[in-house]
């Protein structure tokens, strides 16, 4: 084979691989592009003195893939007054918290606006797919009050309430509030040896003309 035949080849290998992994993949979605929220129902979440209220939510991933961003239908009670925080946990076999995996805050003043949520980023977590995890959020501040909204595909599914984050929660089973998980596939086996291929060639190209 002649030389710049492989070289095309081993070029094609690479790019095949890079598209591969391009494009985002959903994990997780109860959003579905609705964007009206103002009439929709919602669970709140409450500060620490506010008759405080912790929510967390349970969801199932539909596909293996690395989570970079999250989308919440939440708001605060009144424009700018309050933030919040989500913790992500895996389920622990039981339908209840297990494994810790990430905390993120929300913006200071979360609004809806046109896109109907508020997106915060995360840190590449590998999520698996048919594995279950868990959302938990809580508001900022002493009197904060946040609105979960909740979208009209909503189905009914485990959450759980809590007067402080030390307790073990009260479970039960609710129309679930607007979440969106998207992220990076996770590269199968042939995409991998498809990447190395072309690195490979492009390595040994380099070397000749050095």
């Amino acid at each position: 084979m002649q030389t710049t035949t492989r070289r095309r080849l081993a070029m094609s290998a690479a790019l095949m691989g890079v598209a591969a992994l391009s494009g985002a993949q959903t994990i997780f979605d109860n959003i579905q592009g609705y964007t009206g929220w103002n009439t929709t129902t919602w669970t709140e979440v409450r500060g620490a003195l506010n008759t405080p209220r912790i929510v967390g939510m349970q969801f199932e991933a539909s596909s293996t893939a690395f989570a970079t961003s999250m989308d919440l239908s939440i708001q605060a009670q009144l424009a700018g007054s309050v933030g919040g925080t989500v913790n992500l946990f895996a389920d622990s076999g039981s339908n209840t918290l297990g494994t810790f995996m990430h905390s993120v805050s929300f913006p200071t003043q979360p609004v809806l606006g046109s896109t109907g949520h508020v997106t915060v980023a995360l840190p590449s977590l590998l999520m698996t797919s048919g594995q279950k995890y868990w959302a938990v959020t809580n508001a900022d501040g002493l009197f904060g009050m946040l609105f979960w909204h909740i979208p009209p595909s909503s189905t009914i599914g485990n959450m759980y309430t809590t007067a402080s984050a030390a307790s073990p929660g009260t479970y039960s089973q609710e129309l679930q509030p607007g979440l969106r998980i998207t992220g990076d596939p996770v590269p199968e086996p042939a995409t991998l040896v498809a990447l190395g291929m072309g690195a490979a060639a492009l390595l040994r190209r380099r070397l000749r003309r050095a």
